[in-house]
């Protein structure tokens, strides 16, 4: 939508929109943004083919390991346990509407923080991530590699 302002100056506003799918707890898409299925997050990320999306589609209090090439996305919602990357190289991304974790621990692979905010960090001496906007408000334990933009 563009809006014109008294000044004669063009502005832009982007409208956002969460989609839930009753029941839940992820949607997984394919690298193209297209939506492959609906459901048990532990089922869409044993399911998922490299470089998928994964969505969360509401709080999730359980703990999540990945050890895939994917984005996994929060969606503004709250991981309240560890969420841990084992290997591959994991984009974690916060969406328009934010996201949380309760602590991230990354033992192997990568993790690329884009956004979100993360109550811990630790990373083990084969794991390494980079943060870009994201805020890690408790403790961080490092003995891999960390970038910070």
């Amino acid at each position: 939508m563009t809006l014109e302002t008294y000044a004669g100056v063009k502005m832009t506003a982007y409208l956002y929109a969460r989609r839930t799918v009753a029941g839940a707890q992820a949607i997984r898409y394919n690298k193209s943004k297209v939506q492959q299925e609906a459901g048990d997050l532990a089922t869409l990320l044993t399911n998922a083919a490299a470089d998928d999306i994964i969505k969360l589609n509401g709080i999730y209090s359980d703990a999540v390991s990945i050890n895939k090439n994917i984005t996994f996305d929060l969606n503004g919602y709250t991981l309240s346990n560890t969420l841990t990357v084992s290997g591959g190289n994991v984009t974690v991304a916060y969406s328009a509407f934010g996201g949380s974790a309760n602590a991230l621990e990354v033992t192997g692979g990568k993790a690329i923080l884009n956004g979100g905010t993360f109550g811990s960090l630790t990373i083990g001496a084969s794991g390494t991530v980079e943060q870009n906007g994201a805020t890690i408000s408790g403790l961080a334990t490092n003995n891999g590699s960390l970038t910070t933009t």
